[in-house]
């Protein structure tokens, strides 16, 4: 419910004045939001039954082997693909928050969330060959 909140009425008194379908949103469809507004806490997301925690590190083979003239280009292409899978962006500042912690040096990172499902991809140029 928390994700298509902007969609909904504000109040109970809002669904019960206006009982039925809501003919603006049936006209012009809901679009989830790019961006959400919570984060889970580390000890949330150390239980397994709660959230599912996936890490993807991205490495680009040789520029004569790949379309992709860089590792951004990859990150983006990858990170348009699961926003149209409903995956929305966690905002840094929203980890930081919620870890406390830094992101340090210039290592390229991507927090999504759909639900409980919450997925990191990342280009870190110190690791790569």
């Amino acid at each position: 419910r928390r994700r298509w909140s902007h969609v909904f009425p504000l109040g109970e008194d809002e669904f019960k004045r206006y009982a039925g379908p809501n003919w603006k949103s049936l006209c012009q469809p809901a679009i989830l939001p790019m961006t959400i507004d919570f984060h889970p806490s580390p000890q949330d997301l150390e239980d397994e039954y709660k959230f599912s925690v996936k890490q993807y590190s991205v490495t680009l083979p040789p520029m004569n082997e790949t379309t992709y003239k860089s590792h951004t280009e990859l990150l983006d292409d990858l990170l348009i693909q699961r926003m149209r899978q409903d995956f929305q962006i966690v905002p840094r500042n929203r980890i930081q928050q919620s870890a406390r912690r830094d992101v340090r040096g210039n290592r390229l990172e991507v927090t999504l969330s759909m639900g409980h499902k919450i997925q990191n991809l990342s280009y870190n140029p110190s690791t790569d060959s």
